[in-house]
């Protein structure tokens, strides 16, 4: 009986569930995908503060190597600087749902 329940508990250690390898292919993403970007548009809407204008803004997701970058377009004659950019290109850490969901209904 006990040789019984360490044959089971061994086979339980290797029948374990684990997370696959999942090694991905940088270098063929970046020859699959290079200079392939994908463009939104967006607006953030300001005005509630004090001074605040409504912002035109451009979003860049980049295929390559999944980076992003968001830049405001800026009429000319406006009176701003122009090519200011809200977020440089870089890569947004990955946020879970439910976290997110958490945050905006309990926090807000």
């Amino acid at each position: 009986m006990m040789l019984l329940i360490l044959i089971c508990l061994q086979l339980s250690d290797r029948m374990a569930l684990k997370k696959p390898k999942r090694s991905t292919d940088k270098l063929g993403q970046f020859l699959d995908f290079d200079r392939k970007v994908l463009r939104f548009y967006g607006y953030w809407d300001d005005r509630e503060s004090l001074h605040g204008v409504l912002h035109d803004l451009e979003l860049h997701y980049y295929l390559a190597d999944d980076t992003v970058e968001i830049k405001e377009n800026i009429q000319p004659n406006s009176g701003r600087d122009l090519g200011v950019m809200f977020l440089q290109r870089c890569k947004l850490p990955k946020v879970k749902f439910w976290n997110c969901l958490w945050n905006i209904v309990f926090h807000h």
